[in-house]
């Protein structure tokens, strides 16, 4: 069997740059949603999966579709595309005012990260080494995790 242990919580954050809420306006509802240019991750090219944000699920149309956030990332700051992004991936660029965050009223489903090793008696030290490093150093490669 395996043990699970969890290293952060967080909910993803919808982002968009200043200049295309400058261009569109700011949405207000997650409806306004659809009047955006939108960018969504994907697993494969034949699944697309709805955003939930709170208590509303929305299956945007969109313009860019990839499994690759550092990719959405940048085409959010770029004033392409609105898109969902991990807060650890999107918390630079909030702060120095690339993106700006969409519909805080209305935050995505929470999401975990958890380390999971087989069930030991009593873990190797090589084993526990690592994953004690894993939870120091959980915060200072992806920050807390909140959003």
């Amino acid at each position: 069997s395996l043990v699970a242990i969890r290293l952060l919580r967080y909910r993803h954050i919808l982002v968009a740059s200043p200049a295309l809420v400058e261009r569109f306006g700011m949405p207000t509802s997650p409806d306004a949603l659809f009047a955006l240019p939108a960018g969504i991750w994907v697993r494969d090219a034949n699944t697309h999966r709805p955003w939930r944000l709170g208590e509303r699920e929305i299956a945007p149309t969109p313009i860019l579709a990839v499994n690759d956030y550092l990719h959405l990332r940048q085409r959010a700051i770029q004033g392409d595309v609105v898109t969902e992004l991990p807060p650890f991936l999107a918390a630079e660029a909030l702060r120095d005012g690339r993106l700006v965050e969409l519909l805080v009223n209305h935050p995505f489903p929470e999401q975990e990260v958890s380390l999971l090793y087989q069930r030991q008696q009593q873990p190797s030290r090589v084993v526990r080494a690592y994953l004690d490093f894993c939870q120091a150093a959980v915060g200072r490669y992806i920050g807390d995790g909140s959003a």
